[in-house]
């Protein structure tokens, strides 16, 4: 029977880390990290506190939660009315991910308002970035 993409690749992901263990995937990142000679690493999704523990064990990690309230709610309604794929452990550990960031960005508003928000962080916090983002 047909099943979503998103329930795959979940259904993959959780038999590698019982398989394995919980830094299965964040080995296989570790080493491509390692391959990679970027001066910069976005890692733009956290679902489980493996990956958060690793990236406070890098040097100069900044974890940012980005608070989408819509998103919560959603999640919470789907939870209640059983979707499977809400229910999934990789939805389970956000607060824990919520906690363990360093600020947070607020994505409540328009997207306009988000893209400003994150441009004034980004350039108080490094300083030296390019003219073209942080000259106004």
């Amino acid at each position: 029977p047909w099943q979503p993409p998103r329930k795959l690749l979940q259904d993959d992901a959780n038999a590698k880390r019982e398989q394995y263990d919980g830094y299965f995937h964040v080995r296989a990142w570790l080493r491509a990290v390692a391959k990679s000679r970027a001066h910069c690493i976005v890692v733009t999704d956290l679902r489980f506190p493996e990956e958060l523990q690793i990236l406070h064990e890098m040097h100069n990690a900044w974890i940012a939660w980005v608070d989408r309230q819509e998103a919560q709610r959603r999640l919470e309604e789907s939870i209640k009315a059983g979707d499977p794929l809400s229910r999934n452990v990789s939805e389970s550990h956000w607060e824990r991910i919520r906690q363990g960031s360093n600020f947070t960005i607020d994505n409540n508003g328009r997207m306009e308002e988000t893209a400003d928000y994150v441009k004034k962080w980004y350039c108080s916090f490094w300083g030296d970035a390019p003219s073209w983002l942080c000259d106004e």
